[in-house]
């Protein structure tokens, strides 16, 4: 065989090579982050449930008479009357 066609099909089985390692190790990253990912939001998700629980128990407290309260779109209020 020719020295030329030698040379020439290492040099595409190295690239081969490289490319293949390439894609394996971008895969594993994206692998990593799509997990880390996941951690934040069912971390996320947990504090969601947490809020929806407190909130629940305190809109369904009964408050001191002469005091008021409303629901907004951002936030509950609660006002006390003085008499």
């Amino acid at each position: 065989m020719n020295i030329e066609i030698i040379l020439s099909l290492l040099s595409a089985l190295c690239s081969l090579i490289g490319s293949l390692g390439g894609i394996l190790v971008t895969s594993k990253l994206n692998l990593y982050r799509l997990e880390q990912l996941e951690k934040k939001v069912d971390k996320h998700n947990h504090l969601v449930e947490r809020m929806y629980e407190i909130e629940k128990t305190v809109t369904t407290a009964t408050l001191p008479a002469g005091c008021r309260w409303w629901r907004s779109k951002s936030r509950l209020s609660i006002t006390v009357s003085a008499t």
